[in-house]
């Protein structure tokens, strides 16, 4: 479910009530739901109790108009959802909103600025593509080619009307407040399906798990059958032992398959050997198999009842969480609200840090929000942070078509680098590049991926190629400078 053009439109005609208002701020936005659910949001904060934000994923695509406390920041960077995208708020910070426009037939929204910025949104569901214009440099991401007209999938054009979400809420608060309340109650559908599923997911991985381990048992135990027939071989070679000279060796006796490179003591000795370890054998695994067998079964019972899972009527959201959490707990299962899963379905696992990095005697610096610059100042250096160092998601920053230094910035897993962050790293370059303050430098990053070693290079020169390069510019600023290298004393 998501806002049709038409809704859209109306949306927009509310907002023109409250504007102009300035921007406080540009920020990721997620539904306070105590669960972790995908989200995608910008949050366009007008006051502090005037939040405007364009959602921008399934189950709901809409522009909505509220109160500030209505969100909350999300965890989610940047670039990581809007495919490299700069932060907005060093163009959108301290500006005035003044116009919104929907056009004519179209999910698309326009913002104008009082600084000549103007930003588009196109509120397709799953493409969240944007342009932020300013002057003539156009910052845009574009999931796909951008789809002008929208047509419902049926084709021809849409006709519907707009639905008047005012009369969903008990206290009549609203069209938008209406509109937030039914998109509230669609992320904790979803929310609550999700859960449903991964926890499927994981007993089900472990029925299977259990099944294997438990024909594993099933084989073991009838291989533990032959121990009685190895103790009696064994006993039957012993008690011949005294007719034979203590080196005589051959490759059977007594109907026994001998190895013709032992002899008859070691043969004898070899086969009480495989008698115990199967005699061993069975007693373990016939004591734990009861156990699995057991396991197995409340594991099948608890997946019948995940399926089987539904919400009370009239039951709230968060009773009905609490009703699931407590059958997961019995089950051993952690819910996504205890335990972050990935997409997979596998528990997060935090990397340890790399010791490495300490001890290769390269220089690094701290960004303003924590983020390790690693500075390589010579050639030597150079390539031992590009290759031997620096990993391939980790962000790669040079001189444009200069030689000079290299700067990696060491990004955690899942983390992607501020424009702060990368004016930092962009500032060290071109100091230890022999830049001079006051200067203006185009510098080039990509991932690290994309950086290869020219053939040859080696040795006196490090040199390399590099594609899927984007260019930053930046001025030497003394300030900036100064709080970095401060951070060393030589």
């Amino acid at each position: 479910m998501s806002f049709n053009y038409l809704e859209i439109a109306k949306a927009v005609e509310l907002i023109k009530e409250k504007l102009p208002r300035q921007v406080l701020a540009v920020e990721m936005v997620e539904f306070p739901l105590d669960v972790q659910l995908a989200d995608l949001n910008i949050g366009i904060r007008l006051s502090e109790k005037l939040t405007l934000c364009f959602s921008l994923k399934a189950p709901w695509t809409a522009v909505l108009l509220g109160p500030s406390s209505f969100w909350r920041p999300s965890k989610q960077t940047w670039a990581r959802a809007f495919g490299g995208a700069q932060d907005w708020n060093p163009f959108l910070k301290g500006q005035e909103l003044l116009n919104v426009r929907a056009r004519d037939k179209d999910r698309v929204v326009e913002l104008a600025f009082s600084n000549d910025l103007s930003l588009c949104l196109e509120l397709f569901p799953a493409r969240p593509n944007w342009s932020l214009r300013a002057g003539e440099v156009d910052y845009s991401w574009r999931t796909q080619k951008a789809v002008q007209g929208f047509r419902p999938p049926g084709g021809g054009v849409f006709t519907g009307g707009v639905r008047e979400f005012d009369s969903a809420t008990p206290r009549n608060e609203g069209w938008f407040a209406g509109a937030y309340q039914r998109y509230f109650t669609l992320r904790e559908q979803a929310s609550l399906k999700l859960e449903l599923q991964r926890a499927g997911a994981q007993l089900q991985s472990r029925i299977s798990h259990l099944a294997k381990i438990r024909n594993q048992m099933s084989g073991a135990l009838k291989e533990s059958e032959k121990a009685n027939l190895y103790k009696s071989q064994g006993e039957g070679l012993k008690a011949v032992l005294h007719e034979y000279p203590g080196d005589y060796k051959t490759y059977s006796l007594l109907g026994i398959e001998l190895d013709p490179g032992l002899t008859l003591s070691q043969n004898a000795a070899k086969i009480f050997s495989r008698y115990k370890k199967l005699e061993r054998t069975r007693r373990e695994v016939s004591a734990r198999f009861d156990a699995v067998e057991e396991e197995l079964k409340s594991a099948t019972s608890a997946i019948a009842k995940i399926r089987q899972f539904e919400a009370l009527e009239g039951e709230g959201f968060r009773a009905t969480h609490a009703r699931l959490r407590k059958l997961l707990e019995a089950t051993g299962l952690k819910t996504l609200s205890t335990q972050p899963l990935e997409d997979g379905g596998k528990p997060k696992k935090e990397k340890k840090t790399d010791q490495k990095w300490k001890s290769s005697g390269l220089r690094e610096f701290k960004s303003q929000e924590g983020l390790s610059i690693w500075i390589g100042r010579n050639h030597a250096e150079n390539e031992e942070l590009v290759i031997r160092l620096a990993r391939g998601n980790d962000l790669w920053m040079h001189l444009k078509g200069k030689p000079g230094a290299h700067a990696v910035i060491q990004l955690p897993r899942e983390k992607s680098a501020s424009l702060e962050t990368m004016l930092d790293a962009a500032t060290l370059v071109a100091h230890y590049s022999g830049v001079s303050v006051g200067n203006k430098v185009e510098v080039d990053y990509t991932f690290r991926k994309n950086v290869k070693r020219v053939p040859g290079g080696k040795g006196e020169k490090f040199l390399v190629t590099y594609t899927g390069n984007k260019t930053l510019m930046v001025k030497l600023e003394d300030q900036r400078l100064w709080r970095l290298l401060k951070q060393h004393s030589s």
